[in-house]
């Protein structure tokens, strides 16, 4: 398979596939321990209606019957499972995509995940009754489409997602407008529309005369559009992950959401990928990051500082090494 990725993007790019792995594998997990089921005891009298009982005609039944709890309950568990399988689908391919070169691809298929299957996450998070409601609903379903929901709705629930995600280092103001607004300079909305679209005329993204959107892309347009995919790209990651982790363990698998190495490990990762394509970009001044973090060896937990030569090592290798000489794997699922 022809690799084309510029060595300075490839460590957001791994560590960006990173946070996709970690994502698949709470569907590997959830699946592996039966967590998007749940348990219903119906009474003797109701078994043989409630054996032949699938799909809507099931949650029908539940609601019926008094267990509309449990209707809720599945009907959360259901969409969180299949939205992330879908959302891990399409960013799969997309960084693929990357890799090859292959750029208006990797744009286009960046839209539905980061503006749809995103903002779903986000409202089961904080609004989770209410979603429910809307989507089970003749009447108000058309509501929970993504273009149906109002601008400051939408800036209400990210905002509420910050407070309870172990940490928003984005403003809720410019997570709305990287995926959202068309007309801010560092939104995805001009770059997806371009790169679905051969002509765009829209006074924000217009196509300049004598061109067609990505189709004459040169080695420098090229560069231009991996910078600000892995400028932006691992930083909606790293807040995506927190997002569904904080759902699963916090509401499906009730366990502990974040374990400390892996912790540090993602922050760690965070601060060099964006030492790898930001430097002083004006985007992201990095003086609310904290690079006093250090790692924890994965085979006998002691302390272990993050310097150049170490960043170095987890660059070139995805390895990285503690005092007592143990091989630690960055990219350890």
């Amino acid at each position: 398979m022809p690799f084309f990725l510029p060595q300075e993007y490839c460590f957001p790019h791994y560590y960006s596939f990173y946070l996709h792995d970690l994502m698949v594998n709470i569907i590997k997990n959830g699946e592996r321990k039966n967590n998007f089921s749940v348990r219903i005891n119906p009474k003797k009298e109701q078994i043989n209606d409630f054996k032949s009982l699938t799909g809507d005609s099931l949650y029908t039944w539940l609601n019926n019957n008094d267990y509309k709890d449990e209707a809720d309950l599945l009907t959360f568990k259901q969409i969180f499972v299949a939205t992330l399988s879908d959302f891990a689908q399409f960013i799969f391919t997309s960084l693929r995509s990357s890799e090859k070169g292959h750029l208006a691809v990797t744009y286009s298929l960046l839209r539905k995940p980061l503006k749809d299957n995103l903002l779903i996450f986000e409202m089961l998070l904080s609004i989770p009754n209410e979603f429910l409601e809307k989507f089970n609903s003749e009447l108000l379903y058309k509501e929970i489409a993504i273009d149906n929901i109002p601008a400051e709705k939408k800036k209400s629930i990210i905002d509420d997602v910050c407070s309870k995600i172990p940490l928003s280092l984005m403003s809720s103001e410019f997570i709305y407008t990287v995926r959202y607004s068309k007309s801010d300079k560092y939104g995805f909305e001009p770059m997806w529309q371009k790169a679905t679209h051969i002509v765009t005329s829209h006074k924000n993204y217009q196509t300049e005369k004598g061109n067609l959107n990505f189709i004459f892309s040169d080695n420098n347009a090229k560069h231009e559009q991996w910078e600000y995919l892995y400028l932006i790209l691992p930083e909606l990651m790293f807040y995506t992950y927190q997002l569904v982790s904080s759902l699963y363990y916090g509401m499906i698998a009730k366990d502990e959401v974040f374990d400390e190495e892996l912790w540090n490990r993602l922050l760690v990762g965070l601060i060099i990928a964006n030492k790898q394509v930001i430097s002083d970009h004006e985007l992201f001044p990095r003086e609310h990051i904290q690079e006093e973090i250090t790692l924890k060896c994965q085979k006998c937990g002691k302390d272990i500082i993050v310097t150049d030569k170490l960043e170095t090592e987890i660059v070139n290798s995805g390895k990285y090494y503690c005092s007592n000489k143990h091989k630690n794997e960055f990219y350890k699922l």
